[in-house]
């Protein structure tokens, strides 16, 4: 059996060591709060040789590519002044050439009706029935040439006009838009001067407080030596469009509607042809 004082002595020795457990816990835990508000020790390795030699390397490549972008702006921004100054070269080059042909056909060529001017250091006048019929009859060869031999009124090219129906004296419908079609081109082997031609004309007009369309099937032919294109009259009215295509210009030809028996014209007008 156990006496009092052996069992007094066991529970101060157990308290003891349970305060020694509570002690040890508490200095764990300060422990681990001082390492976590301890800031991590600095490196004492030196720095990796890869890293010296990548990082200048990068800072060059950062600083090319920003050279780059500099660079593609400022030719972004010359490519459009460029663009810019040709249109206005070219708008300039029309106004002069448009001035040159005005003279031009002031002074005349020189040439009567349905003859064709050869120009050059001499010029000479032939019919037109020689011009682009595979032979040249002037000296210079300037009635063979590409350009005066070429048909500005292909199939399939379509030609548009605004007119003004009160300047028409002529015209029952008075049309206030008028369209073309060319629908076929034909070259006969006997008269290769003039290329016959098919087309729809299309005239837009109001009547009534409606507007109406009329489509209108049409024969004619085109002259090379007048750059001429001639549309017979489609109706028992008489009436036929002739539009000439003048100097450096074959976007558009100058249209007069006449009268078959007195090539009188009474309503002008500019077909323009769309792209």
């Amino acid at each position: 059996h156990k006496s009092a004082g052996d069992s007094g002595f066991s529970l101060s020795y157990t308290q003891s060591a349970m305060n020694l457990l509570l002690l040890s816990g508490l200095l764990a835990l300060v422990g681990v709060g001082m390492a976590i508000r301890r800031p991590p020790p600095e490196s004492s390795c030196p720095p990796c040789p890869l890293q010296e030699r990548w990082l200048p390397l990068m800072s060059r490549t950062e600083n090319t590519e920003l050279r780059i972008s500099r660079l593609s702006t400022r030719v972004d921004d010359l490519r459009q002044r460029l663009d810019s100054a040709k249109e206005k070269a070219q708008e300039y080059k029309n106004k002069y050439l448009d001035l040159q042909d005005r003279v031009d056909e002031l002074e005349g060529t020189g040439c009567e009706r349905k003859y064709f001017q050869c120009g050059g250091d001499f010029p000479k006048c032939i019919s037109d029935i020689l011009v682009c019929d595979g032979h040249n009859d002037c000296e210079n060869g300037h009635d063979e040439c590409d350009k005066v031999c070429a048909n500005l009124v292909p199939a399939g090219a379509t030609f548009e006009a605004v007119l003004d129906p009160n300047t028409d004296t002529c015209t029952q419908r008075k049309p206030e838009h008028l369209s073309v079609l060319i629908t076929g081109v034909r070259k006969a082997d006997y008269y290769t001067s003039r290329v016959k031609i098919s087309a729809h004309i299309t005239v837009k007009f109001h009547a009534g407080g409606v507007t109406h369309e009329a489509v209108l099937p049409v024969k004619g032919y085109y002259n090379y030596a007048q750059r001429m294109l001639v549309f017979l009259p489609p109706e028992d009215d008489g009436l036929g469009i002739i539009c000439i295509f003048r100097g450096h210009r074959t976007d558009r030809c100058y249209a007069s509607i006449m009268r078959e028996a007195t090539l009188d014209p009474c309503s002008r007008f500019v077909l323009y042809k769309k792209e």
